[in-house]
């Protein structure tokens, strides 16, 4: 009864009115005939900072400029940045050929040769030819006439020369009294005497001095052997040395034309000269592989280790870029950089139970293949590949790629491997990303900075005019044609865009976040396909939105059961002290919705200040708990000016069983508190939701749809009233694209919203009652809200005073015999060290 003869009523609060709660986009501003030629994409959407930034960093020589293209998913990034590469590498030459061919001079370190667009193609199939006619031309000259004329020659002077020398021998040896015979074991000397064969046992028999004199003369034989066998190896070498001259020459007359006229071909590039000039010396050392296989051993073959046969392999060419019908520099998006993707790899292939690899197994990743234009990459995908990250920084910063055993290079495998000679590369690397990940990688890795020297930020959102609305409507029409979809007449369009700007979070805004849009183009299409229909209107897109709601809310669904069974306790009705509805936002990922939460407030005697139990419990997060701070200093600022700040207040979340965080229910949180120092009842049927700052003023707050959506829904269960309705920041009536069915209630006024500015007003609406100014003697209107918040803070002030004087009244008399106590052992002490110095002084005169 005291509450209601002191009752000041408050004014009628402001209302929204049904033009403030969503944007309207009218279908005849549209144009009835839309253009059917599309321009670029970059020239529908609106994204002129991102794409100044990226043609800059395309363009833009120089070692470092590569390029971090920021944004959410779904804003064109990719698209954006694959169309503008392709359109500024078409104007740039064709990139360079890339080849790997044999080292002769060491193997495991195959030589890269770089090519003009077409001719690595070229020189691998010339190569091909070259060989296979090197395989044909080389046994015919070996097999012709002429050939082995002069063989024989050879051969016939050889064993002529043998034969005199060993002629010469004979004699020799017949003049010291010895005989020369062949045997198996090749030659022998057998002692003449008397013109009779000297047997072993009959050489025992003669007398010492003979035996001595056949000694010294077997000795001289032996030197003249050796000297013979001297000559004979001498002109076996000589005999060798024609052959090969013999077969250098014969090889040269069968393929030395062939390789004279790509020497002339290839006369500009060096080292393909000296290439051809390496496979000429090889092919003239091993000319018994390419012989027929009576015609081998015509000279000693190389030797060569068990099962690993002569491979004409190494006088191929492996193309490992070719460009050959490409037009312009390449553009390559590689969805998987893993290390081999990115990098490259050496194969291998198993031969008798071993792994072989050579230089025609290097196969070269993204980086290398885009070598000259522009390589586009996903920096999470990156990451997330091990050695990735960590090879392509260094392949930007040595302006090299390195095709290298992933393993080897960190030392877990020790076996030798291929070394591929390093390609210089000049690739532009585009890296796409969010925005958290570019400033991460600014802050932890100091590399990024100095190889990423360009950012190009994608916005989500494009300012709302005629024109805008008029690209909205090409960008559809574009997916349709492309995708063969059902037409959009500018009703659909118009129904789009409200979707748009909802998801934009800004009447006055459209998303850019083109992905969500196309599938809801294709959704409709699909929808309206259902229902026969020819083209997609705006009813199509409700019930594409209706549809897509139904497959994701099944989650809100179970808790308005919930709400409806009184599980979860949520009063739509009434009025109750201590008590308000707030109001949050569940993110599920692909649909987020709003639910109401009791919030409840209890104030007692005490000195604490206001208590979170949310925080207490550690269930709430960092900026939910500066925002109960920040009531302390409301309090203090509105109510302590002439006279300390004196309470106990607890603040609860009621039946939350998860994390709380945000600040969006710091205006009700600061109402229910308000309530139960005042004893003011709060209606139950408005739900209130807002951030509070220390000067009483309300500020915007995120999810203001899916809010008011949400108790809304709670409302229509119970039953609307006509009373019900939520309190909201007025910072956030620009935000506002509320569902058909919210609108119509509040047109019919059966359902309400209140912006307001500041907690006075929010005050006013939740209780009824006027809020109250502060007069000049610091206090309020009697009978308004904040006089009875004053009274009550003054009140429990008084009482804490009143109870701390009584407890020091109460404990006073135990004080007393306690100092007493004290005071007597100091003066016990002073008296035991006076006395101690008296003796001491007593000592010393004595």
């Amino acid at each position: 009864m005291r509450q209601k003869t002191q009752l000041v009523l408050a004014r009628k609060p402001r209302e929204l009115a049904v033009k403030d709660l969503c944007g309207y986009f009218d279908p005849a501003k549209l144009p009835k005939k839309r253009k059917k030629a599309f321009p670029k994409v970059y020239d529908i959407i609106q994204q002129d900072r991102a794409i100044k930034a990226l043609r800059f960093g395309m363009g833009m020589p120089g070692k470092g400029f590569n390029i971090y293209v920021a944004g959410q998913k779904g804003t064109g990034k990719r698209t954006m940045a694959l169309v503008l590469a392709k359109e500024i590498a078409s104007t740039k030459p064709s990139a360079d050929d890339w080849c790997y061919v044999y080292n002769f001079e060491n193997p495991d370190e195959p030589r890269a040769l770089r090519l003009p667009a077409g001719k690595g193609v070229e020189l691998k199939h010339d190569m091909e030819e070259l060989i296979s006619n090197c395989r044909e031309e080389i046994p015919k000259a070996f097999e012709g006439k002429e050939y082995e004329e002069r063989k024989r020659e050879i051969m016939n002077r050889f064993e002529e020369t043998k034969e005199k020398i060993l002629q010469d021998l004979e004699k020799r040896v017949e003049e010291e009294g010895f005989q020369l015979k062949k045997t198996m074991k090749g030659l022998v000397t057998v002692p003449i005497v008397e013109g009779k064969a000297l047997k072993k046992g009959e050489i025992e028999e003669l007398s010492e001095e003979r035996q001595k004199k056949l000694e010294a003369a077997q000795e001289k034989v032996n030197d003249n052997i050796r000297e013979a066998f001297r000559e004979i190896v001498k002109e076996e070498k000589q005999t060798r040395e024609e052959i090969e001259a013999l077969n250098r020459e014969f090889t040269l007359y069968a393929a030395g034309h062939l390789l004279e006229d790509l020497r002339e071909r290839y006369s500009q590039y060096h080292l393909i000269g000296k290439f051809l000039d390496e496979v000429q010396d090889d092919v003239v050392e091993n000319i018994e592989d390419f012989l027929s296989d009576e015609r081998r051993q015509v000279v000693p073959p190389p030797v060569q280790l068990a099962g690993q046969p002569f491979s004409f392999t190494r006088y191929g060419v492996n193309v490992i870029v070719s460009n050959e019908k490409k037009k312009g520099a390449p553009v390559i998006y590689e969805p998987n950089p893993t290390y081999l993707n990115l990098i490259g790899r050496i194969e291998r292939e198993a031969r008798l139970g071993t792994l072989h690899t050579d230089f025609s197994m290097v196969r070269a990743g993204a980086l290398v293949q885009s070598n000259g234009g522009f390589l586009i990459l996903d920096i999470l995908s990156l990451l997330l590949s091990p050695f990735s990250w960590e090879s392509l920084k260094r392949s930007l910063k040595t302006g090299a790629v390195k095709i290298e055993d992933m393993w080897e290079q960190y030392g877990y495998i020790s076996a030798v491997g291929l070394k591929p000679e390093p390609i210089p590369i000049t690739t532009k690397v585009i890296l796409l990303g969010d925005p958290w990940l570019f400033a991460l990688l600014c802050a932890f890795d100091h590399d990024f900075s100095q190889i990423f020297k360009v950012k190009a930020d994608f916005d989500s959102e494009m300012r709302l005019d005629h024109g805008s609305l008029e690209q909205y409507a090409l960008f559809i029409d574009k997916i349709c044609t492309e995708e063969k979809l059902l037409p959009f007449d500018n009703s659909g369009i118009a129904a789009l865009a409200g979707f748009s700007a909802r998801l934009a979070g800004h009447k006055e805004k459209l998303s850019t976040e083109l992905g969500q849009i196309a599938d809801l183009v294709r959704e409709a299409s699909y929808w309206a396909s259902t229902e026969k229909k020819r083209i997609v209107d705006a009813n199509a897109i409700e019930k594409t939105i209706e549809e897509r709601r139904y497959r994701s809310n099944l989650a809100e669904e179970k808790i308005q059961e919930l709400i409806e069974e009184k599980t979860l306790f949520v009063d739509v009705k009434g009025e109750v002290v201590g008590q308000i509805n707030g109001l949050a936002v569940y993110d599920l990922g692909d649909y987020a919705f709003g639910k109401p939460t009791r919030i409840t407030a209890q104030t007692f005697v005490g000195k604490d200040g206001v208590l979170n139990i949310e925080r207490e419990a550690k269930m709430s997060g960092s900026i939910h708990d500066k925002g109960m701070l920040i009531l302390t200093g409301y309090l203090g600022a509105k109510y302590a000016h002439n006279k300390p700040l004196t309470l106990s207040a607890s603040i609860c979340f009621e039946q939350s069983y998860s994390m709380v965080e945000g600040d969006s229910a710091s205006l009700a949180e600061l109402l229910a508190l308000l309530s139960s120092l005042s004893k003011i009842p709060v209606r139950q049927g408005v739900a209130v939701t807002g951030s509070v700052n220390q000067k009483g003023d309300v500020q915007p707050i995120g999810g203001v749809n899916e809010k008011i959506e949400g108790f809304f829904d709670v409302c229509k269960a119970h039953g609307l009233a006509g009373d019900q309705g939520v309190v909201i920041p007025s910072a956030n009536i620009k935000h506002l694209m509320l569902r058909k069915e919210v609108i119509e209630a509040v047109e019919k006024k059966r359902f309400h919203i209140w912006p307001v500015d500041l907690a006075d007003h929010a005050i006013e609406i939740v209780t009824g009652r006027k809020a109250g100014g502060r007069r000049s003697d610091g206090t309020y209107p009697k009978g308004t809200a904040n006089d009875l918040v004053d009274k009550a803070l003054t009140h429990i002030g008084e009482q804490v005073k009143e109870f701390s004087v009584e407890a020091e009244e109460a404990h006073a008399p135990h004080a007393l015999p306690h100092a007493v106590e004290q005071a007597a052992k100091q003066d016990k002490k002073e008296d035991k060290s006076k006395k101690k110095n008296h003796r001491k002084k007593k000592s010393s005169s004595g």
